[in-house]
């Protein structure tokens, strides 16, 4: 009896040692997840918030600055800027709207279809996003430059006319390139999400493979569609080289365009750069939070065990998706990377042509090793990188296990920070980081250190 009794004292004294130790971790993810909050919410809104206040003070780091909304009356109030909001959206929705359709019928034929050398697209597809922006955006100026361009020549000799490359349609190419992986990795996501038994029973009843997919597989997959343009769309308004470099030199100017013009003025008017800075970040904001709500209502298939995506035999179209696959490679991958190593060999640029192989060495490469100042450069960008790198990974990864894995209150907030820096154009996300850092009294100088690049990172 009294064995019994002191086995029952033991399994109740669990209880509340099971409470204090339940009570103990609670308390620490909450804390958690506080002090991450904090630190994200640093990250994310004080380059906005000053934005903001510099979009509303005339004279802003000066002596003089004050309070006013003389800014906003004087943007908004120009013709100008309403021409240059407009070229924005009309790029943003041509960019969304060329860079979905090629990824999701990547997506498709990758995962759905029977068509061969399904993992090399995989892979091809992924390529732009390693690429950066920049040197994309130059090979394709080198490429479809209307005087000098390497693929310009090639057309003219065949009689096809030169395309522009500094025009809205040169910059929604450009773009587009660069665009595609998002998409793609959205589309991949949503066909593996869905059952397949629904486009076997139409074409079961005799449906053809075009009917199938216009009346089962797109609306099945459309809320994913949607949410990948509205992503697209709002990374594309607020990217910074393509519009720089393509856009400026042919005319065409956006948002993020006007805010660096107005910076290089002297004095910069900071007024205005906050306004435009506020209103591109409106528009971003905007698709952001469209885009999450609808990729939350997305269409999935909820059954009562696993299911792999059924497979489609497309017939004799699966080589002409293996056709597409190796064009896709070829003018997103091959040519730039060509162009920009061409270029790499060359003293100063000429066109592809057997007169310049006489010119090619690897001068450059040597010239490289042998500055100090472009070593250094090389040092900058790989330390900055790998503790950026670090830092976002283990910050990232507490968010994930705390906005999944927790019910901690406020785990909402915390997901909707995390994800807004998505929104916020680089160009705005800079000088917002810029203005702060020069106008805080703050007790250590990060301007011109390594801490302010990680910072902006």
């Amino acid at each position: 009896m009294s064995t019994v009794t002191n086995v029952r004292g033991r399994a109740l004294g669990l209880v509340p040692s099971r409470l204090r130790a339940r009570a103990t971790q609670d308390l620490a993810q909450l804390v958690m997840t506080v002090v991450i909050t904090v630190v994200v919410a640093y990250f994310v809104l004080v380059p906005v918030i000053t934005m903001i206040v510099a979009s509303l003070h005339a004279g802003f780091l000066t002596t003089s600055s004050h309070w006013t909304v003389s800014n906003y009356s004087q943007v908004l109030g120009s013709a100008s800027f309403w021409e240059t909001a407009k070229n924005s959206v009309i790029y943003g929705v041509a960019v969304a709207l060329v860079s979905t359709t090629i990824g999701f019928s990547l997506a498709w034929l990758v995962v759905r279809t029977n068509t061969p050398g399904r993992l090399f697209a995989s892979a091809v597809a992924l390529i732009p996003l390693v690429i950066p922006g920049i040197l994309n955006t130059v090979a394709w100026a080198l490429l479809l430059s209307p005087h000098a361009g390497a693929l310009n020549d090639a057309f003219n000799a065949i009689g096809i006319p030169s395309f522009n490359v500094y025009s809205m349609p040169g910059m929604v190419l450009v773009q587009s390139t660069q665009a595609v992986p998002i998409a793609f990795l959205i589309g991949v996501a949503a066909f593996r999400a869905t059952d397949g038994s629904l486009e076997e029973a139409a074409m079961a009843s005799g449906a053809s493979l075009r009917t199938v997919l216009r009346k089962v597989t797109l609306p099945v997959v459309r809320p994913a569609i949607l949410s990948a343009a509205l992503l697209v769309f709002m990374q594309a308004i607020a990217s910074f080289e393509v519009p720089q470099l393509i856009g400026v030199p042919g005319r065409t100017f956006v948002l993020v365009s006007q805010i660096y013009l107005a910076l290089q003025q002297f004095p910069p008017d900071y007024g205005s750069v906050g306004v435009v800075g506020v209103v591109t970040l409106v528009i971003a904001l905007t698709a952001l939070v469209a885009s999450l709500r609808l990729s939350r209502g997305a269409a999935q298939t909820v059954t009562g065990k696993g299911f792999r995506p059924t497979v489609q035999d497309i017939g004799r179209w699966r080589w002409m998706g293996l056709v597409v696959y190796v064009a896709f490679f070829v003018v997103v991958v091959v040519l730039p990377l060509a162009m920009l190593v061409w270029s790499s060999l060359l003293p100063s640029y000429e066109a592809p042509s057997v007169a310049a192989l006489h010119s090619v060495s690897l001068a450059n490469y040597g010239h490289i090793a042998g500055t100090p100042t472009l070593l250094n450069s090389l040092k900058n960008s790989f330390f900055t990188a790998v503790v950026t790198g670090a830092i976002v990974t283990v910050l990232c990864s507490l968010i994930a296990y705390i906005t999944v894995k927790t019910r901690i209150p406020g785990r909402k907030l915390l997901d909707g920070l995390a994800s807004t820096p998505i929104a916020v154009p680089s160009i705005v996300m800079g000088v917002g980081i810029l203005y702060f850092y020069l106008a805080a009294p703050l007790p250590v100088h990060l301007y011109g250190t390594y801490a302010i690049l990680i910072v902006a990172f």
